[in-house]
């Protein structure tokens, strides 16, 4: 009977033994089970990181890369996109140099064949044409965008010059008739903000260059208000230095039939170099200024066209223009009071 009381106690803790050791085993199988489920969440969560990281310095490096570039092809069509819907708001439809047919305007000039002979704000430099805006050019042109007008007086045109100068982007116009063509920064707010912002690799909305010039006034504005004009484009340093009192502004009427008769003019001090005559008909401002060559009498009338929006928009289109533009107006004294101030 003792015997069996032995074996049966035996045969409970050997159960119980089993038992325990399938239990320790499930545990373990578990918590191993855990780790393994564990490790691959980091290791996965580990790559998606990974993959962020790698993602966000393409990203960084394409953009880096971009903006180090002056010019590229990319550029270049974000340029056109933008005049192709800015040149229509200007009543002007324009013609790109495509890199291998070169441009003629209306007054006869080659582009980029004749950038070896023109001027840049009045200075002999170097400048030509250039795929990346990189060269050993001051002035290296990586686009042209020309208009040949419409309205008389013709032949008259508009030529935009984009450019690097120094590596800074600057866009460059001529509308010469004649004479040696010379080339001077664009006062076009919304060509050069644009053609600086694509330069520094950021993208144009289609808002932006479609309401560029939405701020330009349709009201007429007079014939000494667009004399201001004419001179804040043609020389703005002149014109403020002697528009404080001795400014006079009239009409040619000489009865000779000359170059300048019926002409408008703005003066400083009677020379002929201080003169700028101006014309306007239609929305085009034709004007007139005596360039000296060996003596002042030897000189000649060099004569340019602008449109009469395009003033609008650069110097007479914000309410801090205006305001200016009337403090101008009363400082200039009329023509009849020039041989008064001689006078005194």
């Amino acid at each position: 009977m003792k015997n069996n009381k032995i074996k049966l106690a035996t045969a409970l803790v050997a159960g119980a033994l089993i038992l325990t050791g399938c239990g320790t085993q499930a545990k373990t199988s578990k918590v191993a089970s855990q780790k393994t489920t564990s490790s691959s969440v980091k290791s996965n969560s580990s790559k998606r990181n990974t993959s962020k990281e790698a993602s966000s310095k393409v990203t960084s490096s394409s953009s880096q890369k971009q903006a180090d570039t002056l010019w590229d092809s990319t550029k270049d069509a974000q340029l056109k996109t933008f005049i192709d819907k800015w040149a229509p708001t200007m009543k002007q439809s324009y013609v790109k140099y495509d890199g291998e047919h070169s441009i003629k305007t209306s007054v006869g000039t080659v582009y980029p064949d004749n950038l070896t002979k023109v001027t840049v704000n009045g200075a002999k430099t170097s400048i030509g044409w250039s795929k990346n805006g990189k060269g050993s050019n001051s002035y290296n042109v990586v686009a042209i965008y020309n208009y040949n007008g419409t309205e008389p007086p013709l032949p008259n045109h508009i030529t935009y010059f984009f450019a690097f100068h120094d590596g800074e982007p600057v866009v460059l116009v001529d509308q010469s008739r004649d004479g040696t063509p010379d080339l001077g920064e664009t006062q076009n707010t919304a060509v050069k903000s644009n053609f600086a912002k694509i330069a520094g690799g950021t993208q144009v909305s289609s808002t932006e260059s479609s309401a560029s010039n939405s701020s330009v006034t349709t009201s007429k504005i007079n014939d000494k208000t667009i004399g201001v004009l004419v001179s804040l484009m043609t020389d703005p340093k002149w014109f403020k230095e002697y528009v404080d009192g001795t400014m006079w502004y009239g009409t040619n009427y000489d009865g000779h039939g000359s170059k300048v008769d019926g002409y408008s003019y703005m003066t400083a001090n009677g020379d002929p170099t201080s003169f700028i005559y101006y014309k306007t008909n239609g929305n085009i401002v034709t004007y007139k200024e005596w360039i000296p060559r060996k003596s002042v009498a030897d000189g000649y009338f060099r004569t340019k066209t602008v449109t009469l929006t395009r003033l609008k928009n650069d110097y007479y289109s914000t309410q801090s223009q205006k305001a200016k533009i009337r403090t101008y107006l009363d400082a200039i004294k009329p023509e009849s009071s020039y041989n008064d101030s001689l006078d005194k």
